[in-house]
């Protein structure tokens, strides 16, 4: 069985080689990434479009009512503060 004390000796020893491995797949991931995204693009010209998004349910509350599809008008009433009596 490897101790505590070996495995901290160890990585210490070889704490370049880490690091250089780290840097490694480091940089292979950052090569790979636009290479994946290109690779995507590539496999998904020829095919169809897909469907748009659909319009959202209505919130539960207003699931059952038929108001909540149609136009609302609200009329309020003003005061005339102007000084012609005529409105």
């Amino acid at each position: 069985m490897v101790s505590i004390d070996d495995l901290a000796r160890w990585i210490a020893d070889n704490n370049g080689l880490l690091s250089g491995l780290v840097s490694l797949v480091a940089l292979v991931g950052f090569v790979l990434s636009p290479l994946g995204k290109g690779l995507r693009s590539l496999s998904s010209r020829g095919r169809e479009h897909p469907e748009p998004p659909r319009p959202q349910a209505p919130p539960p509350h207003l699931a059952g009512s038929t108001a909540a599809s149609e136009p609302l008008l609200a009329v309020l009433a003003f005061d005339n503060l102007s000084s012609d009596g005529e409105m």
